[in-house]
């Protein structure tokens, strides 16, 4: 009985692991956790290389405006939870000078389920149009961060 309910406590306690290592077992964590209203999170598991491509755009019309495009890929072979991008900006000696994380509400049409994840094998690009103001800065990074 002991070795049972360890079983069900490890179960429990590590779900989401075990959905990430074994995506087959996800409708039956799910199924177990319907009755102690659990849930079973999503992987968290894209990392930088799931930036296919990435661009900073000034507008040419409003030097202070541009535009930041993002492609997303998910290569894992299942769905993940969305990511935030962290867009940071450096001066020509490549030190900080801002830097502003954009979470999935921020870059994510309002007609997807941000809790349903990012499909496997999905590519979506983002758009962000930014205002930098008099904000002075000669190069970027995005990176991609879980909270």
């Amino acid at each position: 009985l002991l070795i049972l309910l360890l079983g069900l406590q490890t179960t429990y306690f590590l779900r989401a692991e075990l959905a990430a290592v074994m995506p087959f077992s996800r409708p039956l964590l799910e199924a177990l956790c319907r009755p102690v209203q659990c849930s079973v999170a999503l992987p968290e598991q894209l990392t930088q290389a799931a930036i296919a491509a990435s661009s900073l755009e000034h507008d040419p019309e409003n030097k202070s405006r541009v535009r930041l495009t993002v492609l997303l890929a998910n290569r894992t072979g299942q769905t993940q939870a969305w990511p935030q991008i962290t867009l940071t900006l450096s001066d020509v000696r490549q030190a900080p000078v801002a830097q502003q994380v954009f979470r999935p509400q921020a870059y994510l049409p309002k007609d997807v389920q941000i809790e349903a994840g990012m499909a496997a094998d999905l590519e979506r690009e983002v758009r962000l149009d930014l205002d930098f103001g008099n904000l002075v800065a000669s190069g970027y990074a995005v990176s991609l961060t879980y909270p």
